[in-house]
């Protein structure tokens, strides 16, 4: 069975996500979605959002300074909230864990050390997923 992981992030946080994808596309049986990569014109950012987390077994949240001011990041996590879909937050020290995050166990990212935040989320993968 292949596992889809939908990866939710904000601009400028794009070099931390590439270096998630690379290694969690080195796994046997993953699929990652992250849907400002879809380049289907045709389909609008809210459907593949939609889709994209409908179909998923697990959303990876990376919450920083840089997407304190966007809607869509806290749209993604409600919806897959919603969903009953697991979340693995990942979040910058100092930004205020409130909505459907708060209470939550989460992993404190770690700016220019990322590396060390993905093997913590591979770890978790494992717990959560069979892969």
């Amino acid at each position: 069975m292949t596992h889809k992981i939908f990866v939710s992030y904000a601009t400028g946080d794009e070099s931390n996500i590439k270096e998630l994808y690379d290694e969690l596309s080195k796994l046997s049986k993953v699929d990652v979605y992250i849907p400002e990569w879809d380049h289907d014109v045709d389909i609008s950012y809210e459907s593949k959002v939609i889709e994209g987390i409908n179909s998923c077994s697990v959303v990876i949240v990376l919450l920083t300074y840089n997407s304190t001011n966007t809607i869509w990041l806290n749209q993604e996590i409600g919806y897959a909230t919603a969903k009953n879909i697991p979340i693995i937050p990942i979040i910058e020290q100092g930004i205020d864990v409130l909505g459907f995050l708060e209470g939550r166990d989460y992993f404190i990212f770690r700016r220019g050390d990322f590396g060390y935040n993905i093997q913590q989320i591979l770890a978790r993968l494992h717990s959560i997923l069979t892969i």
